[in-house]
């Protein structure tokens, strides 16, 4: 998953992680709120998560319980 507020650094990554053939991106999202949401949704084997967003950062979004059930 790709957690970022800026579609440009989204792109970037996914560009970047996509060169792993065996990696699939199952979702991105723009704040910290959706990133939570997202992530219990699709419970990801890896995250990238921006430090600063809107609505909720990724200090605040990072200790939430949805990473114990990842």
């Amino acid at each position: 998953m790709i957690f970022d507020d800026n579609e440009i650094i989204r792109h970037k990554l996914r560009l970047l992680l996509k060169a792993n053939d065996d990696w699939t991106i199952c979702a991105e999202a723009i704040n910290g709120r959706d990133a939570v949401e997202k992530a219990q949704r699709f419970h990801p084997d890896f995250v990238v998560l921006d430090y600063c967003m809107p609505t909720m950062d990724g200090l605040e979004a990072a200790p939430m319980p949805w990473l114990e059930s990842i």
